[in-house]
């Protein structure tokens, strides 16, 4: 083996490192994004529950309340993370 042959198997390997930390990333992003939307839609469902029944309530104003403003927030953070900063 050459000299020329040893380096150029290291840049492949990585080369095929880099690959694979951009699609690790990417799974570990939208991973993060899905763990964060469960876990705040069923924290606005349960404090919503709460909060209606403690205001004794006959709607669920504020369950529904804080359902569409975390649902809100989080297309905000979507967009915001996803735009192109200039």
């Amino acid at each position: 083996m050459t000299v020329n042959h040893v380096m150029k198997e290291e840049e492949e390997d990585i080369e095929e490192e880099v690959k694979m930390n951009k699609h690790t990333k990417s799974y570990t992003q939208y991973l993060s994004l899905a763990t964060q939307m469960i876990l705040s839609f069923l924290a606005a469902i349960f404090l919503g529950k709460w909060l209606d029944e403690k205001l004794k309530f006959n709607f669920p104003f504020f369950t529904i309340s804080l359902l569409i403003f975390i649902f809100i927030a989080i297309l905000y953070k979507i967009i915001k993370d996803n735009s192109i900063s200039k």
